[in-house]
């Protein structure tokens, strides 16, 4: 599928759509839950990493640790990204 582009986007929509940080948590949370239940149970171990990597690359490494140890009580923590995960998690402190 293709679009085609009609107009310029204005900047300041561009920004406010890409504003990670002032995502509220419970959204993210939410879209999280959502790519996951899209990839099922088999294929979620990258959107997972991804769901901890939010929160690192936000500076917020208690959430960040909090969310990973959900994922790691799931037995996800040696799989996929969460290695690299795992690394940036140390890095961070």
């Amino acid at each position: 599928m293709a679009f085609e582009g009609l107009a310029p986007i204005p900047m300041e929509i561009v920004e406010r759509a890409t504003d990670f940080a002032n995502i509220p948590d419970d959204q993210v949370e939410k879209s999280f839950r959502y790519s996951i239940d899209l990839v099922g149970a088999d294929d979620c171990t990258d959107v997972a990493a991804a769901h901890v990597m939010h929160y690192v690359h936000l500076g917020r490494k208690d959430r960040a640790y909090q969310t990973f140890e959900i994922y790691r009580s799931l037995g996800m923590s040696d799989k996929g990204e969460f290695p690299k995960v795992i690394s940036r998690l140390e890095q961070s402190e």
